[in-house]
């Protein structure tokens, strides 16, 4: 697999505060994103957070989850300590969060606020996203100071052929509609699939600043080092 990410600052923002990290382990890889929350003053602190918690927590599972509620209460109960031991408050430091671990047979995949995945494997995209059906469109759900596990889109998807995995703040704005999103997963799978990493990140750093929107915008990619075929 081939792996990296993009991230350029929006016209609204001084700093970055979208955080991303993509990692091969020993037993497979992790992909995790957030978009900290621009209302919030240290949402940076909380969104660079949750991805360095992520990357240990499936390090240390082996990148075998037997128990997703569990998981995710072990990242949030580790995000939330190191957002207090280092002087903040959570609710300045809240975040969305999107992530994905895998090994050699099984994704999954998580999703809390307004970013979103797409997951392609053995020819199928399965998609992971916000509709906003139940708030305004500038709201999202987000990490805080309480756990609730309802709002997380939790999916475990088995495999035998992973083609590849694309998350995207909600600043990469395509249409909010599953149909579409994965038509767009599927097209950037097959474009990128079988490139080295620097020649992908290279284009993605070509088109991504043209997108409408002032929001901070990042895409991250885990992809088949060789090249995926069956564009629709």
């Amino acid at each position: 697999m081939v792996y990296g990410g993009v991230s350029i600052v929006g016209s609204y923002h001084v700093e970055n505060q979208d955080s991303f990290l993509v990692q091969s382990l020993d037993d497979g890889y992790v992909l995790a994103l957030s978009d900290g929350l621009g209302s919030c003053t240290s949402s940076k602190i909380g969104s660079a957070a949750i991805c360095h918690i992520v990357v240990e927590e499936a390090a240390k599972c082996h990148c075998q989850i037997d128990d997703t509620d569990l998981f995710l209460h072990s990242v949030y109960l580790k995000w939330i300590k190191y957002v207090y031991d280092n002087g903040y408050f959570a609710d300045e430091c809240a975040a969305t969060a999107v992530f994905a671990v895998c090994n050699n047979h099984t994704v999954w995949a998580f999703r809390l606020g307004d970013s979103y995945m797409g997951i392609k494997v053995d020819g199928k995209v399965h998609a992971l996203y916000d509709p906003k059906e139940d708030c305004y469109p500038n709201e999202t759900d987000c990490l805080h100071d309480i756990f609730q596990l309802d709002l997380w889109q939790i999916m475990k998807i088995e495999y035998d052929s992973l083609e590849g995995i694309i998350a995207c703040s909600d600043g990469v704005s395509f249409a909010n509609e599953e149909k579409v999103l994965s038509e767009v997963i599927e097209e950037l799978c097959w474009e990128y699939s079988g490139q080295k990493e620097e020649l992908i990140e290279a284009d993605m750093k070509r088109w991504l600043p043209s997108m409408e929107g002032h929001d901070d915008r990042t895409i991250v990619f885990l992809l088949s080092k060789e090249k995926v075929y069956g564009r629709k």
